[in-house]
């Protein structure tokens, strides 16, 4: 380059339409910022994705993890995790990190999904995998639409919750 710079001028019009335009979020963030504002009940929830379906019941799985006294708690490794022993049972599975917990909504497309099963099995693996003093699992019901995947998580909240107070 030596002494000159490259210098990129542009006319007024494009400054223009590029700073009105709205900031693209991509798919995976748009889903899961959905799918939290679901599961919390907030009042102004966003819109739906497009790739977002709920035509089938679905029922959410929540993991709660207490890594040991020192180490932080690794939520990524745990979603992968969960999101590793879930897909067997759905494809579709939408994995969200919420408050410091892990969901997974889970679409009940067949009558045998073994939803405790995938329960049993993250809590095996994340206990050899990850440094974890305490993990628990909470499973709800599988109800139709986003009413009932909002229910199904306070079930699957209060489930695991539960079993931290009686067991720890």
């Amino acid at each position: 380059l030596g002494d000159k710079l490259p210098l990129l001028v542009m006319g007024p019009e494009w400054a223009s339409t590029r700073l009105l335009e709205p900031p693209s979020i991509p798919a995976p963030q748009r889903m899961s910022a959905f799918l939290r504002s679901v599961l919390r009940g907030d009042e102004e929830m966003l819109q739906a994705p497009d790739e977002f379906k709920l035509a089938d019941p679905a029922r959410v799985l929540v993991v709660t993890a207490h890594p040991d006294e020192l180490a932080p708690l690794p939520i990524k490794k745990l979603e992968e995790l969960v999101a590793a022993e879930t897909i067997v049972g759905d494809p579709q599975v939408q994995i969200v990190s919420i408050d410091g917990m892990v969901a997974a909504i889970l679409r009940e497309f067949e009558d045998n999904m073994d939803s405790e099963g995938m329960g049993r099995a993250i809590i095996h693996r994340a206990r050899s995998a990850l440094l974890l003093s305490a993990i628990t699992v909470g499973i709800g019901r599988a109800y139709p639409g986003l009413d009932g995947l909002r229910r199904s998580y306070r079930e699957a909240l209060w489930s695991a919750t539960a079993t931290e107070l009686l067991w720890g």
